[in-house]
This record gives C-alpha cells, structure tokens and sequence, in this order.
C-alpha cells in the first residue's frame, strides 16, 4: 500500500480533543509510517477571536452552564446548526483549501464541529475522501451523527447508542475508548490486589479557576489541612495556576504528606502512583484514571459534555461528585474506606478497552488498506 497523507482536526477548546489528536498521530507516525499533519480547526475561522470566546465558555457562570446544558440536549441542535451552515463554512472557508492543497486520503475529527466541517466539504467536493470520527467524550451530543462520516469511534456503548438513536448505522461504530497517550500504554495497567487501606489522593486543581470549580479552589488550603489529618499522601497539581502553587508551598512546605506541583506534561506516572483521583469529569483524564484503576471524585458544577461524563461515571459505580469543600471531604471519607474503594475498583475493571489509540489506529489502517 503506498504510503497514506492523513490530515487530524481537533478543536483547541480545552484540552482533552488536542490530546486525544496527538495520541492518534504518534502512533500513526511511530507504528505505521503515515504522513500526517495535525492542526486546529480554530485556526482556520476568519473571527479570530473565536477560539478565544469559546474558552472562555469553560468559566460559565450557574446560569450560562444550565443553558449550556440545555443545548448540548437537544434534540434538534444538529438541524439548527444545518440552517446555519453556509455562514459556517464561509468563516472556515481556509480550511476547505487547505484540505485542497494538502490532499489528505484520511481525515480524522476528534471534534464533532471539526466531523461537521468535514462532512459537509465531503459531500459537496472532496467525496474520495475518507472520514473518520473520535469521539473524547463519555457520551455523543447531537452534532455528531452525520451523514458523511465514513467510520465513528466511540468511548463507551452509551455513546454508541446516542449515534444509532441520531441515524448513524450500528455497523459503522466501534467502541473503542478515548485515545491516550503512549506513556500511559507504556506503564501498563495498575493491577489491585489485597488492598487494606487508602494511603494517597491526588487532586487535579489546575483548572478550577473557573465559576463551576472555584469555591474548591478557594478553599484548597482548609481541604488540604482536613484530608492530612487523615494521614494519608496527597499530590496537588496546580497546573500552570502559579498564585495557586505559591499559597499551597507556603502553607505546607513542612508537611511531608503533601506535594504541590505545577504543570506537568506527562501525568501517566502520577496517575498511576495515587489510590484516588480528584478531578473535574473530562473524557480524557477519566479515561486515564480507569486506565490505571483510579476511583475518583469528580469536581464542582459540571456542565454539557462534562455533565454526561460525570453522569456515566457515577452511574457505573466508579466516581462520586463533590461540588463543595466540604463535600470533597466527605466523599474522600467515603472512598477511603476498604468495602466502598474495592467495590469501584472491581467496578473499573473491563469498563473501557484495553488500548484504545492502537485499536482506533490499526482499524484506520484496514479500512485505508481497503480503498487501495
């Protein structure tokens, strides 16, 4: 087969689609020698201030978080979005010549706005054009299902059967996980035997400066203080949230049960290091910490997508919400026990696949071997 040109859209709103993007493209580069390019679809809109606004979505207030939430369930925001899809197109219009240019045979979207663009460039013009879809999300909204999306990739059976109920034929889905990094394949999984206690907690706080987190935030140094007493570990990564790091290291830079870090770029280590995860409900971060067994509590007031996410968590029987200090407290209480932290771990166990970012890659291949 000659050598494939694959062209990766994600969507710069947080982090999760990104990261996702670069997994997939790693491992086609290093495993299978694809050419291929990786870009952002917000590069490409003629408002530059696009991609600005729509993360500025992520410190939604109470009231904008509950019509976000509106939004993201209904049912008829994929047919609003169609009527209002020429001026979309004509705002992105840089990246249908792009795709002329660089000639892609393989689009892969992990952004549904991105599978949306491509679909509607396939259909008018690029139709050799082969269109997969990743979802990095516990769940599928409304935009996904598409007409013109050659093969979906999915994270849970939930999300598959939001597409099926959005017309997208079972056929053409896999359930496959989130895409992760190769650090986290390369430690393998955390295997749990004979647990006796809950020793150490890691919180996630670099991103709970926004409205739905910031009381935790706020409120880190008495979380701590309670927790500690405990006599348990905990890590707290701030992030690049660097007022956040210097407040914590003056508070508790005697105390050897706390560790206070900044921003770290390779999370797979720490993850798997930790009993329990604290963490906001995105679909990556879950997914790495069932990757490695990690019960968690998840974060603050979530919205949207993150909403979902914490919902399937939940519902599964391997997370529990804590939207205040004090409700972060109680739930580490609550997980801390023996009986109640093996249970969400035995719930853990098989609930995402094994190797979603080769699973996701070596399927790309036979359907690209197809074609041929």
């Amino acid at each position: 087969m000659s050598n494939k040109n694959i062209l990766i859209l994600y969507a710069g709103v947080g982090s999760g689609h990104r990261i996702a993007a670069e997994a997939l493209s790693d491992y086609l580069r290093g495993h299978l020698a694809f050419d291929v390019m990786i870009m952002d679809i917000f590069d490409f809109s003629k408002i530059k201030s696009l991609k600005s606004t729509t993360n500025k979505i992520n410190t939604r207030s109470f009231v904008f978080g509950s019509f976000y939430n509106y939004l993201w369930n209904f049912e008829s925001s994929s047919d609003i979005t169609q009527k209002m899809i020429k001026p979309i197109m004509d705002n992105f219009s840089s990246l249908k010549a792009t795709i002329s240019e660089k000639k892609p045979d393989i689009v892969i979207c992990t952004h549904s706005f991105a599978a949306l663009l491509v679909s509607e460039y396939k259909k008018k013009q690029f139709n050799q054009l082969q269109h997969f879809a990743v979802t990095t999300d516990l769940r599928a909204n409304k935009l996904w299902p598409t007409k013109h999306v050659d093969y979906y990739f999915v994270s849970t059976l939930p999300a598959k059967v939001d597409l099926v109920l959005g017309g997208v034929p079972s056929d053409k889905i896999t359930i496959s996980g989130i895409p992760l990094r190769k650090e986290f394949y390369d430690l393998g999984k955390t295997i749990v035997n004979n647990i006796n206690k809950v020793e150490s907690i890691l919180v996630l706080a670099g991103s709970l400066e926004a409205d739905p987190y910031k009381s935790l935030s706020l409120n880190m140094n008495n979380i701590l203080a309670q927790m500690t007493t405990y006599k348990i570990y905990v890590t707290v990564v701030c992030g690049k949230n660097r007022k956040l790091v210097s407040n914590l290291n003056h508070n508790f830079s005697k105390n050897k049960k706390v560790k206070v870090l900044g921003y770290i770029s390779n999370m797979a280590p720490i993850i798997k290091m930790c009993d329990v995860v604290a963490t906001k409900p995105g679909g990556l971060i879950t997914s790495e910490a069932i990757y490695f067994h990690k019960p968690m509590i998840l974060l603050g007031n979530s919205y949207g997508q993150e909403r979902a996410n914490a919902n399937f968590l939940v519902s599964h029987g391997v997370a529990i919400e804590a939207k205040t200090p004090t409700q972060l407290v109680n739930s580490f209480r609550f997980v801390r026990k023996t009986d109640n932290y093996v249970q969400m771990v035995s719930n853990i166990s098989n609930l995402l696949p094994s190797n979603s970012t080769e699973n996701i890659a070596n399927q790309i291949l036979k359907f690209a071997q197809k074609r041929t």
